[in-house]
């Protein structure tokens, strides 16, 4: 019932926005009364968080899926691209990310998710290092806080101003990421 009842939400939210959706059309929709969503939620306000973070987490889901790179380059550049793709398919964490649903793009900036992308960003960069194609005298923790940064950034960005990230940006992104990341013997090569 409680996946039923978030898919509803991740549904009704995306199309309509928090402030239209009811819970009682989702709990209509779920084929059981209003009082069953709050035996899960507290309010409407905690049906939103969960909804945006399970649509977040999906999308990460998502994004994670699908071989490794062995450069940790291609990899940051996949992981950007197929984010900001995800997102663009999902209307509930396309309206949070383009700011349109109040404070909850604040919340969700200090929420578990921001913790799972930096995660994935260290392990990457980890990895980089084991197969040289990151820097050694990089700090993993330090740099995936500030790439996960950009990573979030780039993506609000898109959403904002309606941005197509194959329009030359990931191009630059990936200049940045070489000219920081790469050992000087692999950089020089790949240029």
């Amino acid at each position: 019932m409680r996946q039923q009842l978030l898919d509803t939400a991740i549904e009704q939210f995306g199309t309509v926005g928090y402030r239209d959706a009811s819970v009682s059309q989702i709990a209509r929709s779920c084929g059981v009364k209003q009082a069953a969503v709050y035996r899960y939620y507290a309010n409407k306000q905690a049906l939103f968080d969960a909804a945006v973070i399970e649509e977040i987490n999906s999308i990460l889901d998502a994004v994670e899926a699908g071989p490794e790179l062995d450069s940790f380059v291609d990899w940051f550049a996949r992981y950007v691209l197929r984010f900001q793709d995800e997102v663009g398919h999902r209307p509930l964490a396309h309206r949070v990310l383009a700011n349109h649903e109040g404070d909850t793009l604040h919340r969700l900036i200090d929420s578990s998710v921001v913790l799972r992308i930096e995660a994935a960003m260290a392990d990457g960069l980890r990895r980089g290092q084991r197969n040289a194609s990151v820097r050694a005298d990089i700090v993993p923790d330090v740099m995936a806080r500030g790439l996960e940064k950009l990573v979030l950034a780039l993506t609000i960005a898109q959403c904002t101003a309606g941005v197509d990230p194959r329009a030359g940006s990931i191009e630059g992104l990936i200049a940045v990421a070489h000219a920081a990341l790469l050992p000087v013997s692999v950089a020089s090569t790949a240029d």
